[in-house]
């Protein structure tokens, strides 16, 4: 069994596969008669470089990829275990080809002959950019956002669209939420919900929240349907003056739902979200008042007189 150094943690905040399971991971072995070293191309890749690019040993590793800070305690974490363990694992600052900063994990097995000798260590490092060093995700590390945006991306604009059914919008909006769940991380409970749940919740409340905007934008730029409703349709002044006698007799919520279908052009379903009420309860409700208009009008549509 591998064990673990205890500046190894994962044990606090987010766990780490919720987001990051394809984090990119290499291999490596370091033979330690020879002090030979190998690393497959997923393990240049880590840090920058193509493979066979560079020559690489455990000088190579300790100096060239590692930040300073931490070769004392990666030193002394390697020297531990091959006294008297299996294996070990880490977390390090790792140097990139470019100069830029990161941060990796190492597991790694020792190897040892009969009489226990170590012969040779295999190892897989883990490129964990976008966490503490810690473990938690790091939400001011550009990385993190790159991550959780490129894993949710396609279910949330998916959400989206299923409920504004237009495809510019959808994304515009997903942008939106990322930005609103990336300011609001730290009110994320893991212990609540999953990241994803949490994500979706606050998906939904922001389509709630933009076609009650888009509701009240039309309010100020637009009178009640009373005065505007068959002007513009160019009805004469005596149909508007009895279709307005009749909305009289409907209820509140009925001249609501007929001004928002008609007089500021909603949708059933942007109306089923913007009084946030099922969509078939706003079917069923529309066509009882359009009922009532015809039960009271006591004529058929096709009888309204234009001008």
């Amino acid at each position: 069994m591998i064990r673990a150094s205890s500046d190894f943690s994962d044990t606090t905040g987010f766990p780490l596969p919720d987001i990051f399971s394809n984090r990119q991971k290499g291999s490596w072995e370091l033979n330690l008669k020879s002090n030979l070293l190998t690393w497959d191309a997923a393990q240049y890749k880590i840090y920058g470089y193509e493979p066979g690019e560079v020559h690489i040993n455990e000088e190579f590793f300790l100096l060239n990829t590692t930040h300073t800070s931490d070769i004392p305690r990666v030193t002394k974490i390697v020297k531990d275990a091959l006294r008297n363990h299996e294996g070990y694992c880490f977390r390090r600052r790792i140097i990139k080809r470019n100069g830029t900063l990161g941060l990796a994990e190492t597991h790694a097995r020792i190897f040892r002959t009969d009489n226990g000798s170590p012969f040779k260590i295999s190892g897989n490092t883990i490129d964990i950019s976008g966490h503490t060093f810690n473990g938690v995700y790091d939400f001011n590390d550009p990385v993190f956002f790159k991550t959780f945006y490129e894993n949710y991306k396609k279910t949330i604009c998916s959400e989206i669209y299923r409920q504004t059914l237009d495809k510019e919008l959808a994304e515009d909006l997903c942008q939106e939420v990322f930005v609103k769940a990336w300011k609001n991380m730290n009110q994320y409970n893991s212990g609540k919900a999953g990241i994803y749940s949490w994500l979706l919740n606050i998906t939904r409340n922001h389509c709630i929240d933009y076609f009650r905007s888009k509701y009240f934008k039309y309010q100020k730029e637009t009178t009640s349907l009373d005065h505007t409703l068959y002007d513009k349709n160019e009805i004469s002044d005596d149909t508007a003056n009895f279709i307005r006698e009749l909305l009289k007799h409907l209820t509140v919520d009925q001249r609501e739902l007929m001004d928002l279908l008609f007089t500021q052009g909603f949708t059933q379903q942007e109306v089923s979200k913007i009084k946030n009420l099922p969509l078939g309860t706003i079917k069923t409700n529309s066509r009882r008042a359009i009922k009532s208009l015809r039960q009271l009008a006591g004529i058929s549509h096709n009888k309204i007189v234009y001008k």
